[in-house]
């Protein structure tokens, strides 16, 4: 839980300004916050304006990943957020059905991200009610509930976020029908059964479709210093082919691959700042760059 609990400020970053794999749109590797595992880049749709004054997040993830080595798999639904000291940022968002590569140091670190205590609790209110109670790791507060029920992100399903407040952090808010979790979606091909191969080009299919985009992340490891990721913004009609030229610069190694699909809106704190308020649907699988 606590490797899941240290990365969430790129986390937050990326959900303002569009970026690339794993370790979010700034590279490298970020241990300031928590983030819930799986949850990459979205893209903003919705209500409000990204970019600018940076306020926090709330999220409700539906992860599917696939174990070949024991032909198992584990599906968890989990929800968070948090809170910072408003953060400047600008949104970059890539082109549509467009790639990038990302490795260690290729882009600069963020700048240290302070938490803001919103009271007690978070809560998402509708088709369950989902209770976030605060906790505190090293000094950082965030707010998370795990091992939900799987129908708890129901594609479709739309939720109420409230939060009480705290004297000197973050007003009581409302914001009614804030998050609505996007459609399950599955991988057809490659077979995540199978630990993917990759080399050449990759073409990736996947269930369903939206109007906003999906994003692809592909993903290889030799060690912390030595990794590589692969990010495409991609049209969600269920299709796409991740070049091999981006394929072949990533080191030999294991890794993951991975399809998601986002829902994403902006929402006005009382100090003029944005917070995000996602849902997510994502499928991954092992990966391994002979």
């Amino acid at each position: 839980m606590k490797r899941r609990l240290v990365a969430l400020g790129v986390f937050v970053l990326a959900a303002a300004a569009v970026g690339c794999g794993g370790a979010g749109g700034f590279g490298g590797n970020s241990a300031s916050t928590p983030t819930p595992s799986g949850s990459n880049t979205p893209t903003p749709t919705g209500t409000g304006t990204p970019g600018g004054s940076f306020g926090g997040y709330v999220t409700l993830s539906h992860v599917r990943v696939e174990i070949p080595a024991n032909n198992s798999f584990n599906e968890t639904v989990s929800a968070a957020a948090a809170f910072y000291q408003p953060i400047a940022v600008s949104v970059a968002t890539p082109a549509l059905d467009s790639c990038t590569f990302t490795t260690p140091g290729a882009t600069p670190t963020p700048a240290a991200v302070i938490s803001r205590d919103a009271g007690s609790d978070v809560q998402l209110s509708g088709p369950a009610s989902i209770d976030m109670p605060s906790a505190n790791n090293a000094g950082f507060l965030y707010y998370m509930a795990t091992s939900l029920p799987v129908g708890d992100a129901a594609g479709g399903a739309t939720y109420s976020v409230s939060w009480p407040g705290a004297t000197g952090g973050v007003e009581a808010e409302t914001f009614s029908n804030a998050l609505v979790v996007p459609g399950a979606l599955s991988v057809t091909a490659p077979d995540f059964t199978q630990v993917v191969s990759l080399g050449g080009d990759l073409p990736i299919t996947w269930t369903g479709s939206s109007s906003t985009p999906a994003t692809i992340t592909i993903t290889t490891v030799v060690s912390a210093s030595d990794y590589g990721s692969i990010t495409c913004r991609v049209t969600d009609d269920g299709s796409f082919t991740v070049p091999g030229s981006l394929i072949a610069q990533l080191p030999s190694g294991n890794g993951t691959i991975g399809v998601m699909r986002s829902s994403q809106a902006f929402r006005s704190l009382a100090d003029g700042s944005q917070v995000s308020i996602a849902g997510y649907a994502e499928h991954y699988g092992s990966a391994l760059k002979p």
